[in-house]
């Protein structure tokens, strides 16, 4: 309710803004509201894409291929505006396609990718002839002639239908997913969501959308320029007034262009007409020092205790390591390490510091590729990727907690079950991990004990088969070590196979088996009781 007087605030205030502009200005003040909603179109865009963790530098390559291909299709009268208007929102989705590779990078790298492609295509389609090197001039189109009042009608309910998507994405499944990875790419990857399957989304829109705010420009200016439309001011601007208003809240990319643009346009050009853009330069300087959020406070999506995508429970799974050898930064971490675990087992590993247990984990679950030697699952190669492994039953926690910050406890348990098709487990296993006075808590407020409850809550939530436990039960209590212990026997009895790395002495008591590594190599591989034996053993 709160969101939707904010939303319907922001509106009255838009429209409000926007008719006194007209009434005082006339003929420009129409140049300025239409102008406007262009820009918060372009901001709303951009913020799209920054809801999946993303950070472009390149906005204007999408720009620049709408403009272009409504200019194209217009001035040779090929087909009608509308029509062309569809053909822009599909080149520039189109256009996006070469960066869906870049999605596995960081937010920063996919920044400087976006960037060095925006300059890739304003080269290309400046030397490109079919496309004019010099440019286009539009016909006169009823409906589409400049800044009058059909076209700023058609970019006011752009803007009111990017953020309503905006809104909707988050609701959804895929927009949790997006926002689970801006959160924690790691724990997202645990849970079985891929960085492209994610992210290719939120891509599409921004590019396609930003293509037909594009298209409009080159009826609002009736003519294109290559050099134009692709320069970085249509990256540039974007990006300062989706941050602005803040680029996690669908209403972020049009509350900062309302609280910015009017004074650019009516102020600061005026007066430094070659350095207005410098007011943009400021204001992104002032939200890093003093409110990086922006104006608006991030939208992340609630997320319903009832959902579920998959219904199919994981069956039961053996784990089989074969000769694993492992290489990390050149070094050798694990040399030729061999075991199986069945359903039902425990298996604890021990060592010092350094002797490659958390390597182990990591290749099992997909992070360390193996330089020699196979991960099998169920008797078949596990396959390529922490995502892939995660969707085929295997879970893992993780040494130091890894919440989703922004969500609750309850949320965080509440995403795995929606991945693992178990809603109805999420109140079980508050109450089973003594959470549930925790659960309306922001799980970044936790502090490193209820985040290991919570981390061990949220794997169990995915319903696994194979659980790779990373020390579960360091820095908590031992009546909370108790608890646990429990919780992982009672998952051992209904099935799971179970690898558990601890320096506690429980692990141990419910171990099936133990696997003790010494330089990354096999010491020991067998039961507790043969272990103690050889120990024990004069030497």
């Amino acid at each position: 309710m709160r969101e939707r007087r904010r939303f319907f605030l922001v509106w009255a205030v838009v429209l409000g803004a926007g008719g006194i502009a007209v009434a005082t200005l006339g003929r420009y003040g129409v140049h300025v509201v239409a102008f406007g909603l262009l820009y918060a179109a372009l901001a709303t865009s951009w913020s799209c894409m920054r809801a999946a963790g993303l950070f472009s530098f390149g906005q204007a390559a999408f720009f620049g291929v709408g403009a272009l291909t409504q200019a194209w299709l217009v001035a040779g009268e090929r087909v009608s505006p509308w029509l062309a208007l569809c053909a822009s929102a599909a080149a520039g989705a189109l256009a996006a396609v070469p960066l869906i590779p870049g999605l596995r990078l960081s937010p920063s790298s996919f920044g400087l990718a976006t960037l060095a492609y925006a300059i890739f295509l304003k080269g290309l389609a400046g030397n490109a002839p079919a496309f004019g090197m010099e440019g286009f001039l539009l016909p006169k189109t009823p409906g589409f002639d400049g800044p009058a009042a059909p076209v700023v009608v058609m970019l006011a309910v752009l803007v009111l239908a990017l953020g309503l998507g905006y809104e909707a994405f988050l609701g959804r499944p895929s927009g949790r997913a997006a926002a689970a990875l801006r959160q924690s790419p790691e724990t997202t990857l645990s849970l079985g969501i891929g960085l492209v399957a994610a992210r290719w989304r939120p891509l599409a829109l921004s590019a396609a959308t930003t293509a037909v705010a594009g298209a409009f420009y080159a009826h609002l200016v009736g003519s294109v320029e290559t050099t134009v439309v692709f320069s970085s001011t249509f990256s540039v601007v974007p990006l300062v007034l989706g941050m602005l208003g803040g680029a996690l809240n669908p209403l972020g990319g049009l509350v900062g262009t309302l609280a910015l643009y009017p004074l650019d346009e009516l102020l600061f050009r005026p007066a430094l007409p070659q350095a207005h853009t410098l007011a943009y330069g400021l204001a992104l300087c002032g939200l890093l020092l003093f409110r990086p959020e922006g104006l608006l406070g991030a939208r992340t999506p609630r997320i319903p205790a009832f959902a579920a995508l998959r219904r199919i429970p994981h069956g039961s799974c053996a784990l089989a390591v074969r000769g694993l050898t492992v290489r990390r930064n050149g070094t050798t971490v694990l040399r030729d390490v061999s075991f199986a675990v069945e359903p039902g087992q425990i298996l604890r590993v021990l060592g010092p510091n350094g002797a490659g247990k958390t390597s182990l984990l990591l290749a099992i679950a997909g992070r360390l590729p193996a330089a020699r030697g196979a991960v099998l699952l169920g008797g078949t190669p596990s396959p390529r990727g922490a995502a892939a492994r995660a969707r085929r039953g295997l879970g893992r926690t993780f040494q130091a907690p890894r919440p989703f910050p922004e969500w609750t406890v309850r949320e965080n348990v509440a995403l795995a079950a929606e991945r693992g098709g178990a809603p109805g487990e999420v109140e079980r296993l508050l109450q089973e991990l003594d959470l549930s006075a925790l659960s309306d808590r922001p799980a970044g407020q936790l502090s490193v004990g209820e985040g290991k409850r919570l981390e061990l809550a949220r794997v169990l939530a995915l319903e696994p088969s194979l659980l790779l436990l990373d020390e579960p039960l360091a820095g908590l209590s031992p009546v909370a070590a108790e608890r646990v212990s429990s919780v992982i026997e009672r998952k051992r009895w209904e099935g799971a196979a179970v690898v558990w790395v601890e320096h506690g002495p429980a692990a141990g008591d419910l171990a099936s088996q133990l696997l003790v590594l010494q330089g990354g190599q096999i010491r020991f591989l067998g039961s507790p009781g043969d272990w103690e034996a050889t120990r024990e053993a004069p030497s």
